[in-house]
Formats: structure tokens, C-alpha cells, sequence
């Protein structure tokens, strides 16, 4: 439940680095004559808890701090475990495609985009969120989204640009914290702020997550169209 989050994170951004300098020459290049692109946003399947592996329970120190650890670190299971319960019936998948698509429909107005994202956009742009949920750690809790985009000329199927955004906000009216104390222990009390939210805010901070990363995906399409 933990570390999978993590992990995918990691290794989709390493394997976005093979090949992308081309790929952004290319955009670069087009990107003032695609005219427009018309998003299209995968199923993103189920929110996560990602806890940094602090769920874990190695042995590594004397026998009473390995002790410490290990009933801490189910304390930190569980209650990861709670989170991602409470996460998973407050929001929909569905309408986390929905406030993304309209996040990448809206931000172009803003931000000086060459081409248009619009409904009926010529080339296909790929929309996928990788993964995203809450992420808790000993300096609080934030929202995690990760979003793969890529868009495909529509004549002959050519990707034209790819890239992956990886997005972190803290979660609403919850700012980072520092408790003194052992890593483990802070974010079992960062988790415990978690729990605090009700149904609502918690699906709220998650859209609202999961909506601004949508407007980093199209900062950084300016970006790498300059």
C-alpha cells in the first residue's frame, strides 16, 4: 500500500527521461502549427496512501529500539490503512478525470499556450494520472498526483510530445508541520490530521490536488513549446 505509490513515481520519471530531449525539439517545433489537441483523460483507477515506506518494519538498531520501530511502524500501517479506506469512498475516480480534463481545458487561456486544448481539439492528447492520493511524511500530509501526457499528430499517429508532471499540494487549511521527535512518530501524527478531515474536505483537497497539477502539465507544455 505504501511503497508502490513511491515507486511508480520514481521509475516513470526515470524512464520519461530516455528519449524526451527529441521529443521536446519536436514540440517545439510544432507546437504553433498543431492548431489544436483534444484531451483525453484515462480512468486514474483508485486514490493511494503513500507513507514513504515508513510502514515498514526493518530490524536494524539494538533490540529495544527495533522494538520502537516495529510497533510504530504497524501503528503507521494501520492507520495508512484507515486513510486510504476513508480516501478511496470520499472520491470517485471518475470525477478525478473530470476535474482534470477541465483543469488542461481552462489553463491554456491563461498561461500563453501556441495551439489550443479544446473539446473537439484535431490531435489526440493522451491524458493518464499515474498515480495520485494523499502522501504523508514527518513534514505533513500534501496531495500526490503524477500525469503522463502525450499528444499523437493525427495524420499519420506520430507522438509529437510526451512528458511527465509529478505534483505535490498540501492538503487544504492543513499546512506542513514539524513535530519534534522520531520520523515514524511525526507522521503517525500527520496521519492522525488526515483523519481529522471529514468526507468532504477530504475529496475536496483531493480535486483540488489533482486540478492544479493539471495546470503544471500545461506550465510545463509552455515551457518546452518556448
Amino acid at each position: 500500500m505504501t511503497a508502490p505509490m513511491s515507486r511508480t513515481r520514481s521509475l516513470l520519471l526515470a524512464a520519461a527521461l530516455v528519449g524526451l530531449t527529441g521529443c521536446h525539439s519536436r514540440y517545439k517545433k510544432m507546437s504553433g502549427r498543431i492548431g489544436s489537441v483534444q484531451p483525453v483523460v484515462g480512468n486514474p483507477g483508485e486514490p493511494m496512501v503513500d507513507v514513504g515506506g515508513l510502514g515498514d518494519t526493518d530490524i536494524t538498531g539494538t533490540a529495544v529500539e527495533d522494538a520502537i520501530d516495529v510497533v510504530v511502524g504497524v501503528g503507521v500501517a494501520v492507520k495508512a490503512a484507515k486513510v486510504q479506506t476513508r480516501l478511496q469512498r470520499a472520491v470517485e475516480p471518475e470525477e478525478v478525470s473530470a476535474s482534470l480534463r477541465s483543469s488542461i481545458l481552462k489553463a491554456p487561456a491563461k498561461r500563453g499556450l501556441p495551439h489550443r486544448i479544446s473539446p473537439k481539439g484535431k490531435h489526440r492528447m493522451q491524458v493518464e494520472i499515474v498515480d495520485y492520493g494523499v502522501g504523508v511524511s514527518s513534514s505533513g500530509p500534501v496531495v500526490q498526483t503524477t500525469i503522463s501526457v502525450r499528444i499523437d499528430r493525427k495524420r499519420d499517429g506520430r507522438r509529437v510530445y510526451r512528458a511527465t508532471t509529478s505534483c505535490e499540494e498540501p492538503l487544504a487549511n492543513m499546512p506542513n508541520i514539524y513535530i519534534p521527535g522520531a520520523e515514524q512518530i511525526r507522521t503517525l501524527q500527520a496521519l492522525a490530521q488526515v483523519q481529522e478531515l471529514n468526507r468532504e474536505e477530504l475529496r475536496a483537497a483531493t480535486l483540488l490536488g489533482v486540478e492544479r497539477c493539471g495546470e503544471q502539465v500545461v506550465d510545463k507544455m509552455v515551457r518546452h513549446a518556448g
